[in-house]
Parts: structure tokens; sequence; C-alpha cells
């Protein structure tokens, strides 16, 4: 008898046990609790993804703050440059000088560089060829049409740009 009530126990503990899972996997498969279980990934990603966004964002602004400070800082060299421009106007009296006043041989000179000017050179470009081909302020002003102290600014300038 004692083997048949072992077996016996044994079968009425694996029918139990059986079940005890069943009703288990029966609970955790519910449609409520996948429902549940998929409701909170997604909220803990749509927190990651706000997360993220609000980092992305805080970058954005500090990197518009700089930009804002560095066309701030443009703006002031702008007007700078203007006012030293409308200053060096107004030291020098603009006076067109004609090729009659000096020398035949800078006269011819002139006449030469003139010959050779490209039409799509800008007068910056065109002032400072004519300095590097050793023409003064004063011809350089005659030859461009342009007052003297625009010139002079213009070189000015250009020594300061070669100079950094």
């Amino acid at each position: 008898m004692r083997f048949g009530t072992v077996l016996l126990l044994q079968f009425a503990f694996s029918l139990a046990l059986w079940y005890l899972m069943r009703m288990h996997v029966k609970r955790r498969t519910r449609a409520e609790n996948l429902l549940n279980s998929v409701h909170r990934e997604v909220q803990e990603i749509i927190a990651e993804i706000n997360g993220a966004a609000d980092q992305n964002i805080t970058l954005l602004e500090d990197r518009i703050g700089a930009v804002a400070k560095q066309l701030q800082a443009a703006n002031a060299t702008i007007v700078r440059l203007e006012q030293a421009i409308s200053e060096a106007a107004e030291v020098r009296p603009v006076r067109r000088i004609e090729p009659t006043e000096f020398e035949d041989s800078e006269e011819a000179f002139v006449l030469e560089l003139q010959r050779d000017i490209p039409e799509d050179e800008s007068s910056q470009s065109h002032v400072i060829r004519l300095h590097k081909s050793g023409l003064s302020a004063e011809l350089i002003a005659a030859k461009c049409g342009l007052a003297i102290g625009e010139v002079e600014l213009m070189l000015s300038l250009y020594g300061e740009r070669n100079s950094r």
C-alpha cells in the first residue's frame, strides 16, 4: 500500500502544480496585462525621447547665443569701420588729380596700366594691385577716380590684414 499511496500523492501533487502553472500563465498572458506592459514600455521610450529633445534644445540655444554674440561683434566692427571711413573722407579733401599733373614717365606708366585693367576686378583689388606695382596713393587715386583718403584707407586695411 505504501507504493500506491506514494504514487497517488505524486500524481495529486503534479496535478496541483500543473493547475497552478496554468493559472499563472493565463494571468500573465491576459490581454489587459499585455497592454499594461506595452503601455509601460511606451511611456519609458517617450520619457527617453523627451530627455534627448530637451538636451538638443539646450545645445541649440547655446549655439544660437554664441552666434548672436559673434553677430553683435561683427556689427560693432562694421560700425567702427564705417566711422573710420567717414572720418578719413572728412580729413582729406576730395580732389581729383588729373594725369597731366605728373611727369611724362609716370603718365605713360598709368596709361599702360589702364590698358591692363580687367573689367571684373573690384576697386579694392585694383588699388592693391597698383600699390604692389609701385604707384603712390595719389597716382592710384587719380587712376581709379577715388579720393586719396579712400585709397589710403584701403591700403592701410590691406597692410593690417597682411600683418596678421
